[in-house]
């Protein structure tokens, strides 16, 4: 079973997608991280950690795209 997820998970991270989604994610979240830290009156620097408001959106595209590939 573990053998079937590392063969998986080595797929996966071969795709030139993920290699481009989590740079992008990182700094997808970081000027969340500014925008709450400018209007902290509609996005509290807590809400944006914490709860994690607008990380699903990319996560969702990349979910997206991912299931568009055929391997």
């Amino acid at each position: 079973m573990f053998t079937l997820l590392r063969q998986e998970n080595r797929k996966l991270m071969h795709h030139r997608v993920i290699q481009l989604f989590i740079p992008f994610i990182m700094i997808f979240q970081f000027i969340i991280a500014i925008y709450a830290a400018h209007y902290p009156q509609l996005l509290t620097p807590y809400d944006a950690f914490v709860n994690n408001d607008y990380g699903f959106i990319p996560i969702l595209f990349l979910a997206i795209v991912h299931g568009g590939y055929k391997m």
